[in-house]
């Protein structure tokens, strides 16, 4: 079977599956990475362009997909997969002749924009609040590609107020992320005993009524969070988390515990005062550092996100490898810092205090211009990261002034 086939069934599947009244966790079916990468990290955009309710902000939309988004990551899931945001995106959605199965082919589909997105143009193709078009190759059992549509004109929708007769877009949206990870619906016209027997012959459970992947989405049904259902689907396909990668999975709330514990709130050197506000030899490294970064042709919006974006890949990957996270080089660093800043020696006081000023000013734009554009997961992170070197150099300068 050609990849245009395939696609197009497919298509035309998750339409028809989105109206079933039941569904279940099937883990024999298609999914990210196939049998060879067993941590996936599928990227997904959302094209602001073609947004179109008639209610809520395209801000206020965009937050609702990305949290949405969040509940499918090994951080809730606790499973070996990450749905990870990547900004926004100009992108329009596949189409049918963009497609092919050789291994060329299958390559370049897999580095297309998945694409999030809301039409407000009537769409027989699309009938349902949503509809979640994937794309695979029949030789393998791997999901290459999706495109998700909401249907913003058809339904009348909630953006988070339970409006009587509303659909709850974060809702909708979570269901469909779950879809397009590899669970799925009972098939079309199957009775609730069919589908029963069909769930209880793989082992899987028919989803509680608290479940994302729970029946169809009525008006005014809000859903959250993941179920143990949910999880248990996530781990049929992709496996859970080791021990080892639950710990470290933990550092996170640790470094934010340990950061809150020392500094709330972490105040910018530019708005501090005394002993803690930038020196001169601070300031001027930080005017050579933007020289600098405009020589290279990188003190512009895309130059700046390029950089974010590569430790944004370096930060998840590292989860994906499940050695140590960053947050635990965080944690050791305020932890020790004490120790090490005793024996450092003097002459290097003063370069460090400038690092330190350049990493948190440039952590502080980051953190004010790339809130759409980066990972929720390592925008928190940056966050935590921008505190942490806050309080590091307040001790930097404490130590200084002790010599």
């Amino acid at each position: 079977m050609k990849i245009k086939k395939v696609k197009m069934y497919l298509g035309i599947m998750m339409i028809i599956l989105f109206t079933v009244n039941w569904m279940f966790l099937t883990p024999d079916r298609l999914q990210w990475g196939g049998l060879f990468n067993k941590f996936p990290i599928v990227k997904y955009k959302v094209n602001p362009t073609m947004i179109g309710f008639n209610t809520g902000s395209k801000e206020s939309i965009l937050d609702i997909i990305r949290s949405a988004g969040n509940l499918w990551s090994f951080q809730s899931g606790e499973c070996h997969f990450k749905l990870s945001y990547n900004g926004t995106t100009t992108s329009t959605p596949v189409g049918y002749d963009q497609m092919g199965c050789t291994e060329e082919a299958k390559q370049t589909i897999r580095e297309l924009d998945n694409i999030v997105y809301a039409s407000n143009v009537e769409d027989d193709d699309c009938a349902g609040q949503a509809c979640t078009y994937i794309w695979s190759c029949e030789d393998k059992n791997e999901i290459l590609h999706f495109d998700m549509q909401i249907n913003a004109s058809g339904y009348e929708w909630d953006m988070g107020t339970n409006h009587k007769k509303s659909y709850n877009l974060f809702t909708v949206v979570a269901n469909q992320f779950g879809q397009l990870l590899g669970l799925s619906h009972c098939a079309t016209g199957e009775s609730e005993a069919d589908c029963q027997a069909k769930v209880a012959r793989q082992g899987t459970s028919n989803p509680t009524s608290d479940s994302l992947l729970y029946k169809f989405i009525e008006p005014e049904v809000i859903r959250t969070a993941m179920s143990a259902d949910d999880k248990a689907g996530l781990a049929a396909l992709y496996g859970s988390l080791t021990d080892q990668e639950q710990t470290i999975l933990l550092e996170s709330k640790k470094l934010q515990d340990r950061v809150y514990s020392i500094c709330n709130p972490c105040l910018s050197p530019l708005v501090e005062t005394g002993i803690y506000k930038p020196s001169l030899a601070e300031q001027a490294a930080w005017q050579e550092y933007i020289e600098d970064r405009s020589n290279s042709g990188l003190e512009t919006y895309a130059g700046k996100l390029k950089i974010f974006s590569y430790y944004q890949n370096s930060y998840i990957d590292s989860y994906r490898i499940g050695k140590v996270s960053a947050e635990d080089y965080m944690l050791d660093a305020l932890d020790r810092r004490d120790e090490f800043l005793k024996d450092l020696p003097t002459e290097y006081i003063s370069n460090s205090r400038k690092s330190l000023y350049v990493d948190i000013l440039n952590l502080e734009r980051g953190l004010k211009e790339y809130k759409k554009e980066l990972d929720t997961m390592y925008f928190s992170f940056l966050d935590l990261e921008y505190k942490s070197l806050i309080i590091i150099r307040k001790s930097l300068i404490e130590e200084e002034l002790r010599r």
